[in-house]
């Protein structure tokens, strides 16, 4: 079975963002949390699976006095997220290049950890739920996004396509999906690898579980990304 190409889902990953409401809604959802979190001390916070860095990026813009650590393995994902933070003048933001299930970090040592869309591609998802309590401080926070359903190709193709025809008109579309052609290539094959269970799926009521089971105490759930992902904003223990 293919393995999917991260580096080329990132050559097009913030065209997809930039042009879809739901991302966009979960983005400034985050962005609201972080508001909330910059009224207190925030020193140190990680973004495990962090992509092409619009949450760790948006993470170290407004906690501007905090070391945000981007913790991607995949060398497409970095480049972009390095180029945004250049653009963006960032220089609180801290690209860590390893494995996420082979990262290692002291304990009790992040204020804020954050996962977005990360965690059903790791090997032993649970297992890294408790590493991120591990390294999350006493009160620390963690913002926690997984896309826990089946990947329905043509369902989000008809949704981006509906909204983009309305905002851009049928030509602009047209180009868009051409030129984002790669990333139903890739969504395709995220789609076997959930059917054949090497992606995690799970019910919020599942995922509810891990989280607690893992040491969290949840704070906040609600359903996200059109109701494929599950958000839990919780402590530690």
């Amino acid at each position: 079975m293919k393995a999917v190409n991260w580096s080329a889902y990132a050559r097009q990953y913030d065209l997809m963002a930039e042009n879809n409401p739901a991302y966009q809604e979960l983005l400034k959802l985050y962005t609201d949390i972080l508001k909330s979190c910059a009224a207190s001390k925030v020193d140190l916070v990680l973004d495990a699976g962090a992509g092409t860095g619009n949450f760790s990026l948006r993470a170290a813009e407004i906690l501007s006095e905090s070391r945000v650590t981007h913790l991607e393995p995949d060398s497409g994902m970095n480049l972009c997220a390095r180029d945004k933070a250049q653009a963006n003048h960032l220089n609180n933001l801290f690209v860590d290049e390893r494995k996420i299930e082979g990262a290692e970090f002291p304990d009790e040592h992040f204020d804020l950890i954050v996962s977005v869309h990360a965690l059903y591609t790791m090997p032993k998802p649970q297992e890294q739920l408790r590493r991120f309590a591990a390294w999350l401080r006493p009160s620390g926070q963690a913002f926690l996004c997984d896309f826990g359903r089946l990947m329905d190709v043509a369902d989000w193709r008809s949704y981006l396509f509906q909204h983009l025809r309305q905002k851009s008109g049928l030509l602009n579309t047209l180009n868009l999906f051409w030129r984002g052609r790669e990333l139903a290539r890739q969504n395709k094959i995220v789609a076997a690898l959930q059917k054949s269970g090497k992606y995690w799926l799970h019910t919020p009521e599942e995922f509810h579980a891990a989280v607690e089971t893992a040491g969290f105490q949840i704070v906040r759930q609600e359903l996200v990304y059109r109701g494929y992902s599950d958000l839990i904003i919780a402590k530690k223990l």
